[in-house]
């Protein structure tokens, strides 16, 4: 399992929030959720010098409110210079469009713990085969 530094995090910001800073109510009655983003980089790589995004949001309960799961904004926060067991994927996905070019690859940062493939669907690029890449990182208790 390779380590990954978290460099730096977003500010805190709120969905559906205008420049001005209003926040508009979601149409589905849902709260809005709070993100942020982290940036990681591959710490068991010398070689790897860019760092790679992800986006961190809260997540609706039964009830329509929104709440932060194991990775809060402060938990991660806290964690900024600090490594995490975790790995940078490449993998093939469902084609998609980038500014007219169709592409088939996406990268993306996996946490231990979390699934390959329900992450990547979760960011709204499912893995073009699902079998190939059936792994589980496990126990992420650094965090």
């Amino acid at each position: 399992m390779n380590k990954l530094k978290i460099t730096a995090i977003s500010p805190l910001k709120v969905e559906k929030t205008d420049s001005a800073g209003v926040v508009t109510p979601r149409e589905d009655g849902k709260a809005n959720r709070e993100y942020f983003i982290a940036k990681f980089v591959d710490d068991s790589n010398p070689f790897a010098i860019k760092e790679q995004t992800r986006l961190f949001w809260q997540q609706h309960l039964s009830d329509n409110t929104a709440t932060w799961g194991a990775l809060s904004y402060d938990r991660v926060k806290s964690m900024i210079g600090k490594t995490c067991p975790g790995m940078v994927c490449s993998e093939t996905v469902e084609p998609y469009e980038i500014d007219g070019n169709t592409v088939n690859t996406y990268t993306a940062v996996i946490l231990q713990s979390e699934n390959k493939a329900s992450q990547f669907k979760a960011l709204g690029h499912p893995l073009a085969s699902v079998e190939a890449v059936d792994e589980e990182v496990e126990n992420f208790d650094e965090l």
